[in-house]
Formats: C-alpha cells, structure tokens, sequence
C-alpha cells in the first residue's frame, strides 16, 4: 500500500506539471499581439478619424498582417505609434515604435522599418522582406526651372535652390549624415529638410514646382512614381542598400512564428500577389492613352464628319 502511495504522488505531480505547462503554452499562443504601426501610406493609412479595430486600417501591411493572423490562427491588434515616428535614440530614449518595443507597449512593429545596426541592439528583427536601394523623387522636368536642368542624381549638385526632403528619425537621414560619397551628397547635407512622412515629401515634391526633392527607400520612391498623375520620376543614388523587416521585443518567440509565416507566404506565391497588387503601374502606357483620348478620337469623328458630309 505505502509502495502505491509512493508511486501515486508523483504521478499526479508530474500530471498536475502537465496540465499547467499546457495551459500556458495555449496562453502563449492564444494571447493577443500588440502591434504597433506609422500612417504612411502605401504602408498603413485609417479609412476612419479614430480607428477602433484592424478593419479600420488600410494598406501593404494590414493586408500583410491579415494573411499572417490567418495562417498562424493568431490574432491581433494594431494601434497607431504614440508620437507618430519610426524611432531613433534621443538622449539615451529610444522613440516611436522602436521604443514602444522596448517599454514593451507593443509585441510587434509592422511598418517600412529598415534595420539597422543601432536598431537591431534594442529590439530583434525578422527576416527581411524587402530589399531596398536609396533613391531621390523629384517632379517631371516643367517649363525652364530648375528641375528641368536635372536629368540625374548628379544634377542636383549645382542646384541651390532645391530642398532634399528626408523623413526625420529614418535610416535614410543617418546614411546622408554619414556618407562621404558620391560628391553631390554634402550639397544634400546643406539643403535638408525633414518631414514627418513619405506621404507629406510626395506631396512637397508635387506641390514644390521643381523646389523639392525627396530622399527615399526604393519601394517607397517606385510607388509613388507609378501612380497617377505620373508626374513624378526617380533618379538612384550610390548609398549602401538596406532591408525592410518586423521588428519584436529583444529575443522574442515571436520572431521565429512571424520568419515562419512570412516563408510560407512567399513560397506559396501570397506574398507576391500583395505586393503586386499595391504596386500597381498606373502609369506604363499612360501617354498612348491621353494620346487615343485626345488626338485619334477627334480625328477619328473629323473623318466620319468629312464622309458624312460628302455623301
């Protein structure tokens, strides 16, 4: 009997450490993420003024989240960073969404966040899922402005008159402090402005009348390039390349679940198709289109008046 009651207690101990240790994986894997993201669009952008659930989010990367949530059975939800930035180090703090991972406001960043080596000390990032080259936006050459003088990157040194727009706490405005070439870097240096978003350099740079230019990653500068009203060109500059990825608390599990996700994704083509369907051109063969709209068609009703006319 004493032998069955030696035997007994630990079985149930060891059931008891069972139970518990599952019930905390399923509250591990069950428990909600809290993702942090920026309003810049193609990104993320809100369809309402104060946006109450992921329904309300628009953009890439909710379309991205959706397909990740999905697969993993994993639920979310994405709120907007507090003081509207990417994040960088100020006086010893980190900002924006970096610094909401590291107060662990926030599980995940979900955003154009490129990695960098000061980053990558305060939180983890994913694997990345986007390559990106530096690049500068500026409007179609109009009328005989300064912006009509430019037909490369090297152009834009001579140009005094021109303000490079960069976004502030970006990876971009460090490799602009930092690079010592190409040459017309340093008269970027003298000229710099900073805004808050890619969507208010856009708007600058169109605006502008060929006073602006933005500095920008790749996807961001393409992007914007091929939506209507194709009024704007990109020029590549020699600065090192980068990546885009997710950012989670320092040595999250998170991490390996999001790596997993994200493979999946692109080895089933999904990631693709998101892509593809918010880098749209809207402007490959647009100017055969004005020219059918605006030339053959009243050449066309000419003609048919003429043979009218003549029978």
């Amino acid at each position: 009997m004493k032998a069955e009651k030696r035997l007994v207690f630990p079985l149930l101990a060891i059931g008891c450490h069972l139970v518990l240790a599952g019930a905390v994986g399923r509250q591990r894997r069950d428990a909600q993420w809290k993702i942090t993201t920026i309003l810049d669009f193609p990104y993320t952008k809100v369809t309402v003024d104060n946006p109450a659930s992921n329904d309300d989010f628009e953009g890439y990367i909710p379309d991205l989240l959706k397909k990740i949530g999905s697969n993993l059975n994993q639920s979310y939800t994405i709120t907007v960073v507090a003081d509207g930035k990417y994040g960088a180090k100020d006086e010893g703090k980190w900002t924006g969404m970096i610094g909401e991972l590291v107060s662990k406001k926030a599980d995940i960043a979900a955003a154009a966040i490129t990695v960098s080596e000061a980053r990558k000390e305060a939180v983890s990032f994913t694997d990345p899922w986007k390559q990106i080259k530096s690049v500068i936006v500026i409007k179609k050459p109009t009328g005989d402005g300064s912006a009509s003088k430019v037909k490369s990157a090297e152009d834009l040194a001579g140009q005094s008159d021109i303000k490079y727009l960069t976004v502030k706490d970006g990876t971009t405005v460090q490799l602009i402090q930092n690079a010592t070439a190409p040459p017309y870097i340093v008269a970027i240096r003298k000229q710099q402005e900073l805004v808050s978003t890619s969507d208010e350099g856009i708007r600058k740079v169109r605006k502008g009348d060929g006073k602006f230019a933005f500095i920008t990653e790749s996807a961001t500068g393409y992007y914007w390039a091929k939506r209507k009203p194709c009024d704007l060109t990109v020029l590549e500059i020699p600065l090192p390349e980068r990546s885009y990825a997710f950012a989670v608390t320092k040595d999250s599990p998170i991490k390996e679940r999001l790596n997993n996700a994200l493979k999946a994704l692109k080895d089933s083509g999904e990631f693709d198709k998101i892509t593809d369907n918010w880098w749209k051109d809207e402007c490959s063969g647009g100017g055969a289109l004005v020219y059918l709209e605006s030339v053959l068609v009243p050449l066309i009703v000419l003609l048919l008046a003429s043979l009218l006319s003549s029978n």
